[in-house]
């Protein structure tokens, strides 16, 4: 474990993002799949985690400010984002 510390400490700051965004969306692809396996209804991760378009529902989710950088839909998605 200390050796990936001592790797990430060494890259720049947009590999910093990257490793960060990608760890991120592992986690929430992990949270997606254990959702899928083990229980019936399946939650609306966009609606918890993306940006929304209207004012009123961004109060309710502040947090979606910093999420939606993270909620995409495959990992191509991904990387062409991070590109």
């Amino acid at each position: 474990m200390n050796d990936y510390i001592s790797r990430y400490k060494q890259l720049s700051l947009p590999g910093k993002l990257i490793t960060i965004n990608v760890i991120i969306w592992l986690l929430i692809q992990i949270a997606r799949l254990l959702n899928w396996l083990f229980t019936a209804d399946e939650l609306d991760w966009e609606r918890w985690l993306a940006l929304p378009a209207d004012l009123e529902h961004f109060c309710y989710a502040p947090w979606t400010i910093i999420t939606y950088f993270f909620t995409h839909a495959n990992l191509g998605n991904n990387f062409f984002h991070i590109i």
